[in-house]
């Protein structure tokens, strides 16, 4: 993986192989932290010309209502312009455990397709297929 960005709240990596980035929340960070790091994300897709990426939640800690609002409006709009296609999600075991099995499994929202795992094994095993089912299609 080459590192792409890192800070002390988030790192950032590129997998050119799998054309996947990856983000990996350290700390809970502030409001200009958790925009920051989701705009370099971004950047990072568009750099790499992938829309595939992989987010590890497991450190992130509590977003403000306000954050988790411009995500899913202002970020994610910007993103799918850019390309973004499949996320998958890292979290906790124990929040994993927690999560509705509706939650667990692939789901589609609009154009892109989300799942959630508890490692990352799981996560990139689940990109890599997702990948080659878009490519036979």
């Amino acid at each position: 993986m080459q590192p792409y960005f890192e800070k002390e709240f988030v790192s950032i990596e590129h997998d050119k192989r799998n054309a996947i980035v990856v983000m990996k929340w350290k700390s809970n960070p502030t409001s200009e932290e958790y925009r920051l790091g989701l705009n370099t994300l971004l950047f990072a897709m568009q750099q790499f010309k992938t829309g595939r990426v992989i987010i590890d939640t497991v450190q992130l800690g509590e977003v403000t209502s306000e954050d988790r609002q411009w995500s899913a409006t202002t970020w994610t709009n910007m993103a799918v312009r850019s390309g973004y296609s499949h996320q998958a999600t890292i979290v906790s075991a124990d929040d994993f455990s927690k999560l509705p099995a509706e939650d667990v499994v692939s789901k589609e929202v609009g154009i892109l397709l989300f799942a959630t795992f508890d490692n990352h094994q799981a996560a990139h095993d689940w990109m890599n297929t997702e990948y080659k089912r878009a490519e036979s299609i």
